[in-house]
């Protein structure tokens, strides 16, 4: 069975109904504001239901217009993410740092060499298809899954190297780059000694090469400069063999110095020197000395579930000792470039300007052991509700504010399916929350009230993965009047006004950006704020730990540091909460 053979018999993503969609966006926006301004954002959007109706009717137009059972949201989300103009590093991408000791001394060859071979499963789609008890998830996403984002002008391009060409990894050390074959002379994946030598050889060269023109800088910049100097570079025949020569690798490898002391590992995860980055491949593998090991990766084309699934092929190879045995050393190609003084100005100026914006951001992790999915369930409580009321009363506790919240759930339960936008705070875990810390209730009544909000935030993941929640659907009505206004067919079409209330943009704003992976061999999950004043809750509730990378920029409400030690408070007394009430229940 091919691993895409199930992807033609899944439903086709739902467009949810107009009226639905505007109730539900009444409901997630309620705790979040006054009641002055609640009441205008209602009566916007009770205005949409006549303004969106010549855009909802173009929305079901253009899913009838796609190929089979093919997602109406794909073309738009591909769209919103390659016009995308910002950074890629401090906006876009995420990380996961391994647990060190989970792969053992030569966790970095051995992750390499069972990733080429998954990329040769890949191929062959031998790779097995992904189910849960409701049934087969779309892989649709894999076959894109391996990329290189081309910056360009007004919207960026993939491009996806042909897997059946000999597999090659792009290798930065010191800000220089390599290209390391993958494969012996018999096109054999090499095996992980072979790749650890190759690795070593590279430290070696890279020591007596000097001072690097930091090329991989350009792919920290926006968008658009980005692109300019890509050009650039491109303009000298050897540059351009040598991009290539990245671009069709299959993945980067980052062999990085030891950080200074103190400094979290997710940090360069995220960013680190630019120099020895290129954040437009969709997988940068990172190491450090002393064995950590982590990963950079670019969000546009498919979401975290793709690449976790894919590195569960890699942890079954790696702990089944079933890695590739190719014999023979590595071919390795020190890439030479010719910059010119302008350009290498530029690279320069944009290696210290990613430097800057990184020092404005912080990341803190946090290993919670007063807090776990076994404990949770013990307490017949849902861990991610748990830990979304967590998050709510840590921001209460310092702000006495409730800010808009975002979480994902997966939709690939339809073909080619992504996320739909959860929205955890809801007026049941507002109303536990404002009494856990200024009201005058009980045990009990606070234990009432919790079990209303976690009951509230399952059926908000319910509709959530059916793909009936509203935000996608406003993206596509959004896109719908982006799309058609001033055209024949979108005669007389009026922008909705709800795009400009403030009560809209209040729910957008996505101050408490969350997203969870639960992973054995993941310790940490991060990723950066998403606005200016927010925090980036990276989670994974594991057996025995919550394990949380937190992120903060100076204008934050609040720091990542505080943000942790109210949750630890705030655990406790949850925990007090739910023994006290089940107790009494039973």
């Amino acid at each position: 069975m091919s691993v895409f053979d199930n992807d033609p018999a899944l439903p086709s993503l739902p467009i949810p109904e107009l009226d639905e969609t505007i109730n539900l966006l009444k409901q997630s926006m309620k705790p979040l504001l006054q009641p002055s301004q609640w009441e205008k954002s209602c009566a916007a959007l009770d205005r949409l239901s006549s303004q969106g109706k010549p855009l909802a009717d173009l929305l079901v137009a253009h899913r009838e217009s796609q190929p089979g059972n093919a997602s109406w949201l794909r073309p738009i989300w591909d769209d919103i993410y390659m016009t995308y103009r910002g950074t890629l590093p401090l906006n876009m991408n995420y990380c996961f740092e391994f647990t060190p000791e989970k792969w053992g001394n030569s966790a970095l060859s051995n992750f390499t060499a069972a990733m080429c071979l998954v990329a040769g499963q890949l191929r062959r789609e031998t790779l097995p298809p992904e189910s849960t008890k409701a049934g087969f998830l779309s892989m649709d996403a894999l076959r894109s899954m391996i990329y290189t984002r081309i910056p360009c002008p007004v919207r960026d391009v993939w491009y996806n190297p042909p897997l059946a060409a000999p597999a090659t990894i792009a290798v930065a050390c010191k800000g220089h780059w390599f290209i390391v074959s993958a494969v012996n002379g018999q096109g054999e994946l090499l095996q992980p000694s072979a790749i650890q030598e190759a690795f070593e050889a590279i430290k070696k060269r890279a020591d007596g090469m000097g001072q690097a023109v930091p090329v991989g800088s350009f792919t920290a910049a926006g968008r658009d400069q980005a692109a300019q100097t890509r050009d650039a570079v491109l303009a000298n025949p050897m540059n351009r063999l040598n991009l290539e020569s990245i671009e069709k690798s299959l993945f980067a490898v980052c062999l990085d110095q030891a950080p200074p002391a103190g400094r979290d590992f997710c940090l360069d995860l995220i960013g680190g020197d630019s120099a020895n980055r290129w954040f437009d491949k969709s997988l940068q593998v990172i190491s450090e000395p002393g064995g950590r090991l982590g990963v950079n990766i670019e969000h546009s084309g498919c979401d975290a579930g793709i690449w976790i699934y894919a590195f569960d092929r890699v942890d079954e190879a790696i702990r089944a000792k079933n890695l590739p045995g190719g014999q023979g050393k590595a071919h390795i190609q020190a890439l030479q470039w010719n910059i010119g003084p302008d350009t290498a100005a530029r690279l320069d100026s944009m290696r210290e300007g990613f430097a800057g914006a990184m020092k404005a951001l912080t990341m803190r992790h946090k290993r919670m052991t007063s807090v776990s999915k076994d404990l949770i369930k013990a307490q017949n409580c849902s861990p991610d509700a748990f830990a979304q009321l967590l998050f709510q009363a840590a921001y209460y506790k310092e702000t006495k504010n409730f800010r808009s919240a975002y979480a994902a759930a997966s939709t690939r339960a339809f073909y080619q399916g992504r996320t739909e936008s959860i929205r955890p705070v809801t007026e049941e875990s507002a109303a536990f929350v404002k009494a856990l810390y200024e009201g005058a209730d009980g045990q009990q009544q606070l234990f009432d009230k919790f079990r209303l909000a976690e009951k509230a935030h399952a059926g908000r993941i319910s509709r959530a993965q059916k793909a009936l929640g509203p935000e996608r659907h406003m993206s596509g009505l959004s896109y719908m009047y982006q799309m058609h206004a001033g055209t024949p067919a979108g005669k007389g079409l009026a922008k909705p006004e709800i795009f400009e209330d403030q009560g809209w943009k209040t729910l957008r704003h996505d101050v408490l950006s969350t997203s969870g992976v639960s992973s054995e061999y993941i310790d940490y999950f991060g990723f950066p704020p998403v606005v200016a004043d927010g925090l980036g809750i990276g989670y994974g509730l594991k057996a025995g730990a919550l394990h949380m990378a937190v992120s903060s920029y100076g204008k934050s409400d609040m720091t990542a540091d505080a943000f942790l030690s109210n949750m630890e408070e705030a655990a406790g007394r949850f925990m007090k909460i739910l023994t006290a009430g089940n107790a009494k229940a039973r």
